[in-house]
Order: C-alpha cells, then sequence, then structure tokens
C-alpha cells in the first residue's frame, strides 16, 4: 500500500507537517505553508508535489519560493515538485 496526503490552505500546512512526522509515501498540499513550529521542511524526504497560485494573497509567490527552496536544499527526490499556476488566486480549486 502506498498512502498520501493532501490537503487545501491551512491543511496543506499540515500536509507537509504529515510528511515530516507520519509515514505517509507522498504529500500534496495546496494553497497551504506549515507553521514553523512543528515542521521542519528541510527534514522532508519523500516527494512533495505542491499546487499554488500566483496572485495568491494568503501564501504569496515569493513566501512560496522561499519555502520551497529551504525544502529542495536537502529534499532532492525526483518527484518533489512545485506547480505554480499563473494567474490564480488562494482557493483556486473551489473553482471546479
Amino acid at each position: 500500500w502506498q498512502e498520501a496526503v493532501t490537503g487545501y490552505c491551512q491543511g496543506g500546512g499540515l500536509a507537509y507537517c504529515a510528511a515530516q512526522h507520519t509515514n505517509v509515501d507522498v504529500a500534496i498540499p495546496f494553497y497551504g505553508l506549515p507553521p514553523n513550529t512543528s515542521c521542519q521542511l528541510e527534514k522532508i524526504t519523500i516527494p512533495v508535489q505542491a499546487h499554488y497560485g500566483t496572485n495568491d494573497t494568503s501564501f504569496p509567490a515569493a513566501r512560496v519560493n522561499a519555502a520551497w527552496a529551504l525544502l529542495t536544499s536537502t529534499n532532492k527526490h525526483p518527484d518533489t515538485k512545485l506547480f505554480m499556476y499563473p494567474g490564480l488566486p488562494h482557493a483556486f480549486m473551489n473553482a471546479w
């Protein structure tokens, strides 16, 4: 069995925490970042596929890129990917 965790907004942040603190196989956060006190991005070793809109005012691209740089400074898994969707705001999945 393979297990994934996904989450949106605060749940997206918690998906990163689950990636560090549980035995899931992959994390798929949507527009969220973890609280600094409960998760260290540089300690995540499983694949992460993260999804953000470039017009997200809750999680601006600069903040996402800084967090992603920290995560990928140690996470070299080939399936770790950041997807930035041009022009989309926070909670863009609510549109579907």
